[in-house]
C-alpha cells in the first residue's frame, strides 16, 4: 500500500519536473522568462534530468511488478470469463477512447 503511494508521488513529481525543467520531450515546457535566470535554469534542467533519469530506471518496473503480483487472486477468485471481461472493460475502453 505504502509503496504504491510512494510510486504515484514520484510519477506525479516525474511528470512535473519533465514541465519545469524542461527535460524530455513534453507538449509543453514552462521555460524562465528572464536572461539573468541562465544560470538557475541550467542547474534546474540538470537536477530535473538526473531525477527523471532515475525515476525512469525503476518506477515502471515497480508499478508493473505490483499488477501482476495480484493477478494470479483476481483470476483464481473471478474465473477465467469474468477475469477477461473485466480486464477488456478496464483496458479496452480507455484504448478506444484514445
Amino acid at each position: 500500500m505504502i509503496s504504491g503511494f510512494f510510486l504515484t508521488i514520484l510519477v506525479l513529481l516525474h511528470h512535473l519536473m519533465i514541465i519545469y525543467a524542461g527535460t524530455g520531450n513534453w507538449f509543453y515546457t514552462e521555460g524562465m522568462q528572464d536572461a539573468s535566470k541562465a544560470m538557475q535554469s541550467d542547474v534546474t534542467e540538470a537536477l530535473g534530468g538526473w531525477f527523471c533519469a532515475v525515476n525512469q530506471a525503476y518506477f515502471m518496473g515497480l508499478f508493473l511488478l505490483i499488477s501482476a503480483y495480484f493477478v494470479p487472486g483476481s483470476y483464481d477468485r473471478k474465473g477465467t470469463g469474468r477475469f477477461l471481461k473485466d480486464r477488456l472493460i478496464r483496458l479496452g475502453i480507455p484504448l478506444a477512447l484514445l
